[in-house]
């Protein structure tokens, strides 16, 4: 039986986190666990405390997951020390960063992102004397590089000494959730109630490391999968809030005209930075590039301009 592996958004920002020959290891690692996530060829260990939460060692680093009928969620990599294994919050040290290319690539803002972990919708509140503390560590360029923040926001993070000074910084929320996450660990179990993502193959997780790959594709609730199959004989209009997963249920209906062997579908968005992100999702969900399958990903306003250079 080959076990499907899903992540959460702090398994991601800590993975950029560590160093490089590390986050090798990573990929191999979770190629055991699709197989033998029980007992990870003799080196899993179950934590005390926790249902069906696991971890194994890559050297001075533990990758915690748990486990689910069919599936393993990766939770966290992080690396040990002797509260690794505790609920509290573990000590943290400076990174040991890596070499990555100078080039970093662009986001956008409005890409989906979870809550910072010391804000009030992160951490229900918790933790709040920790904003007025120092920080764990100098946030210096070479961290901030292999963390994949855009080299923009270095000069503002660069003069921040506390956390709450961090939270008022104008940065988008999915940089400073990877600040945070990795000055700040979150516990194992609330981690365990964090969405989840998709992961398609191991070596997906070199390309994110790398910067290739930015986005990995949300998976769908119980309720969301029943709206793949909802109207297949006209239009469908589904209504909800930012983050909710509109956009991702989307891309998995374009899956199923697909499969259905629709030849000619049109995916439209409003920025060329979504039209990018929603390429790379959708290469995940179809298995190679979209123009294969008859896709197009683009922006209502290269559409109007099309129109109007042809007429």
């Amino acid at each position: 039986m080959t076990f499907s592996i899903t992540l959460t958004p702090t398994f991601l920002n800590e993975l950029i986190g560590i160093p490089q020959n590390v986050s090798k290891r990573v990929s191999r690692s979770i190629k055991i666990l699709e197989r033998d996530p029980i007992s990870a060829e003799g080196d899993a260990k179950k934590l005390k405390g926790h249902k069906d939460v696991y971890r194994i060692r890559i050297g001075d680093y533990r990758l915690f997951y748990a486990i689910g009928t069919g599936w393993v969620k990766l939770l966290s990599v992080r690396k040990r020390d002797e509260r690794t294994y505790e609920i509290e919050i573990p000590d943290v040290v400076a990174p040991e960063t890596s070499p990555l290319p100078q080039n970093l690539p662009s986001y956008d803002s409005s890409l989906p992102s979870p809550p910072s972990p010391l804000s009030q919708k992160g951490r229900g509140g918790e933790r709040e004397e920790t904003k007025d503390e120092g920080l764990p560590f100098a946030l210096t360029e070479e961290i901030l590089r292999q963390w994949q923040i855009p080299s923009s926001y270095w000069a503002a993070i660069a003069k921040v000494t506390t956390a709450e000074a961090l939270l008022e910084l104008d940065v988008p929320d999915r940089f400073l959730n990877v600040i945070l996450d990795n000055l700040y660990p979150r516990p194992i179990e609330e981690i365990e109630r964090q969405p989840e993502f998709v992961l398609k193959q191991p070596e997906d997780l070199d390309r994110y490391f790398a910067g290739d790959l930015s986005a990995f594709l949300l998976k769908l609730s119980d309720e969301q999968e029943k709206l793949i199959q909802f109207g297949n004989n006209g239009t469908v209009l589904i209504k909800g809030g930012p983050g909710t997963g509109k956009s991702t249920l989307a891309l998995y209906r374009i899956k199923k005209l697909v499969d259905q062997g629709c030849t000619s579908i049109l995916f439209t968005t409003y920025t060329n930075a979504l039209v990018s992100y929603s390429e790379q999702l959708l290469e995940q969900l179809l298995g190679c590039p979209v123009d294969q399958k008859g896709v197009e990903v683009t922006t209502i306003d290269s559409i109007a301009r099309r129109y109007f250079l042809t007429t």
